[in-house]
């Protein structure tokens, strides 16, 4: 039965996810004028269609996704309104609004979560006892403000440029009582990540029900909470990338949608048993797979997003490499070398997504 349920969270979280994707593509093309022939929900043979207009709205039989076809995407058109004859500017916004609209939902939700179950900040709340913190003359209230060089805005910021560094010392700089401090700290191991031994302050979202000892953030610090977690998720993305391109990273450190499907399902699990140790009601076990669900999904959003805008032929970024191109050389790329480019970077994709899902599968054997 958790299977089942696990199943049918996974189902709902990337079937959003792309569905929001490609109505990101839909609104662009409306507005740009573009005629949009089909707008599905779902994958697969049509179950149901609705035309009210020039647009088909259809459900599709397998719930995982959808897409927006346009007029001219793939295929010259003589239609005015065909994808392939508008300005290359036009044609840009409609190719980036799927991963706008991804990046805006994860925005959306992080700025929510920020709101209503609060969050870790930079500030130090305790120094653990004979630590490299305290050694080095870190005190309880202190906010770390760099580390490094490198800002930092959270406290997922503090612990990544730890761990991550490379210098036998760390330069921390924090305010106290007002002035900046720079402060020499020599990290050490501690169960195989490096450390030196503070623990954050925490605080209520904007939302959130008061709690004793505990300060409640403001609205727009919420906000701003959320949009840093965006842009600490994207960059990190980014880089995680870049190692798998550079092999500094394994084949290991990717999934694909069966790895998901694991990490929710485990996830369920978890949090059923927490809540029978606990003795928590069916409403408290919900709420909790409700946040850390809706949390994900707010990853995973993020992510799609950014793997659509990767300069690979068949995604969204490679196709805005061929409007680019063809904005430099003032003419279009032939749509056959086109087609052809798109059609191999699809089959590598395809590749691509069958071998992790063999990994997928043998890490939840």
């Amino acid at each position: 039965m958790q299977n089942v349920i696990s199943l049918l969270i996974f189902i709902l979280i990337f079937g959003l996810l792309i569905f929001v994707h490609e109505w990101g593509h839909f609104i662009a093309a409306r507005k740009c004028g573009i005629l949009v022939e089909e707008f599905a929900f779902g994958m697969g043979p049509k179950i149901f269609g609705w035309q009210p207009g020039e647009t088909l709205y259809s459900i599709r039989l397998f719930p995982v996704g959808g897409f927006c076809s346009m007029q001219g995407l793939d295929e010259g058109s003589d239609g005015e309104r065909a994808f392939v004859n508008k300005k290359v500017s036009r044609r840009m916004i409609v190719i980036l609004a799927g991963s706008a609209m991804n990046l805006a939902l994860a925005l959306v939700i992080f700025s929510i979560g920020a709101l209503t179950s609060g969050f870790a900040t930079t500030t130090i709340a305790s120094v653990i006892p004979e630590s490299p913190a305290e050694a080095a003359g870190l005190l309880p209230g202190d906010r770390i403000t760099r580390i490094n060089d490198s800002a930092v805005n959270l406290y997922e910021d503090v612990l990544i440029s730890i761990r991550t560094s490379t210098t036998d010392v760390l330069s921390v700089e924090v305010v106290r009582n007002g002035a900046a401090h720079q402060i020499e700290v020599p990290p050490a191991l501690n169960n195989g990540n490096r450390w030196i031994g503070v623990a954050p302050q925490f605080r209520l979202g904007a939302f959130q029900a008061e709690r004793d000892g505990l300060e409640r953030a403001g609205f727009f610090e919420s906000i701003s909470t959320g949009m840093h977690e965006m842009v600490f998720l994207v960059r990190h993305t980014f880089i995680a990338l870049s190692q798998l391109v550079t092999f500094q990273a394994s084949a290991d450190d990717m999934t694909g949608p069966i790895g998901i499907f694991g990490i929710i399902n485990n996830n369920f699990q978890a949090t059923v048993a927490t809540a029978e140790e606990l003795e928590r009601t069916a409403f408290e076990t919900f709420m909790s797979l409700l946040r850390s669900n809706f949390m994900f999904a707010g990853i995973l959003s993020a992510a799609i997003g950014i793997f659509n805008l990767l300069p690979v032929p068949a995604l969204d970024g490679g196709r805005f490499v061929f409007l680019a191109l063809e904005g430099v050389r003032r003419k279009p790329i032939r749509p056959e070398t086109e087609g052809t480019i798109h059609f191999v970077g699809f089959v590598m994709l395809m590749v691509l997504a069958v071998f992790i899902a063999y990994r997928d599968v043998i890490r939840l054997l």
